[in-house]
């Protein structure tokens, strides 16, 4: 009798996201640094979470752009 195994791909973005979320670091960063909220659609830590999600995903800039990526995950 024969097992069937199988493998799936778990991407490390949810988990940087999670973890980004979990240990607080955007809020660290807007209560750090000064923002003119009226000016903003996203605070700065929720920017600096979609630079360091983008910049993991590997993929063109480009497809990025188009995805909308910092709307999507901020």
């Amino acid at each position: 009798m024969s097992e069937q195994y199988e493998s799936k791909i778990l991407d490390h973005l949810g988990l940087v996201a999670g973890m980004y979320d979990e240990l607080g670091i955007g809020e660290v960063i807007d209560q750090t640094i000064e923002q003119d909220q009226e000016k903003r659609i996203v605070s700065l830590g929720q920017a600096v979470k979609a630079m360091v999600l983008n910049g993991l995903a590997d993929i063109p800039h480009t497809f990025c752009d188009d995805l909308g990526i910092l709307r999507s995950i901020c």
